[in-house]
């Protein structure tokens, strides 16, 4: 399996990247193809709304010139893509966000009998972490990113959430019980 992971987070050592590597290390030592997407390493711009990119239903078109486009290009070409953030004022990170407003350019005709979506049926997974709980925090992810996986067509493949990481990149914080829960998340997600 081919799959692009998408680190969220502006820090590449951090607990979401360490969880995200947990998973993606499983994922290779079973065989599969990783690769990964660091976004505060690329220009992603936020979307204009302009709809545009709905004049070309067969291609991730956008007037803007950023790597928001090769990325989506990415994702086309993978079985299954997994996205990444730290919980930021209960939200995606905001290079993660931008991301996911520009994804209005993979989905023509939403709702329409000519819907297109250039991610059908792919697997998606979201990986989250957050410096307080699970409940009426963390969690709050989980209705945005149904309702995405929903717009896009995709196969919502899981959240792997890991709340209580109360300081940014402290090894502490992703315990060995962590650790082994992203590797039976990683082998779910592969099925």
């Amino acid at each position: 399996m081919k799959i692009i992971s998408i680190l969220g987070s502006p820090h590449k050592k951090g607990n979401t990247a360490k969880v995200l590597d947990c998973i993606a290390d499983e994922l290779r030592n079973n065989g599969h193809i990783v690769k990964q997407i660091v976004l505060n390493d690329l220009d992603v711009r936020g979307c204009q709304a302009c709809f545009a990119c709905k004049q070309f239903p067969d291609e991730p078109a956008c007037v803007q010139n950023d790597d928001a486009g090769e990325i989506f290009e990415k994702m086309i070409d993978a079985d299954a893509i997994i996205l990444s953030t730290p919980l930021y004022c209960w939200g995606f990170s905001s290079q993660l966000k931008a991301l996911i407003d520009r994804s209005i350019c993979l989905v023509t005709g939403y709702g329409a009998p000519n819907f297109k979506s250039l991610v059908a049926g792919k697997k998606f997974a979201l990986i989250a972490t957050s410096g307080g709980p699970l409940e009426n925090n963390l969690d709050i992810l989980q209705t945005p990113w149904e309702r995405e996986m929903k717009f896009l067509s995709a196969v919502n493949a899981g959240e792997f959430m890991v709340p209580d990481c109360y300081n940014a990149g402290v090894d502490e914080n992703i315990t060995s019980e962590i650790v082994e829960d992203a590797k039976i998340f990683a082998r779910e997600l592969a099925k």
